[in-house]
């Protein structure tokens, strides 16, 4: 198997196996939790999902969550903040 053990190949099939039911269940929870919950970040999400992640027993950091949120389009998009065009503070006298 082109320098591989039959070992080392079957435990990569299984740990992408488990990474794409975490990955499917991960999203299944954001999902849920966006109907519930519309306006909240992605930090406050994490930490509000983080129990979630314990009992399904799902090791998961908080980069890796936004990489799987930015592959499936499930991050918010930033507020784009107002031009300032008025700076009424002048520090020199006239």
């Amino acid at each position: 198997m082109l320098g591989y053990t039959k070992q080392a190949y079957y435990k990569r099939q299984r740990l992408m196996e488990t990474t794409s039911m975490n990955e499917e269940l991960i999203l299944e929870l954001v999902r849920n939790k966006r109907k519930k919950w519309k306006k909240g970040s992605g930090r406050n999400l994490f930490a509000a999902l983080k129990p979630d992640f314990e009992k399904h027993s799902i090791k998961i950091g908080r980069d890796k969550f936004f990489g799987i949120l930015r592959d499936n389009n499930l991050l918010k998009t930033r507020k784009k903040p107002a031009a300032r065009t008025t700076f009424s503070y002048q520090p020199f006298h006239k």
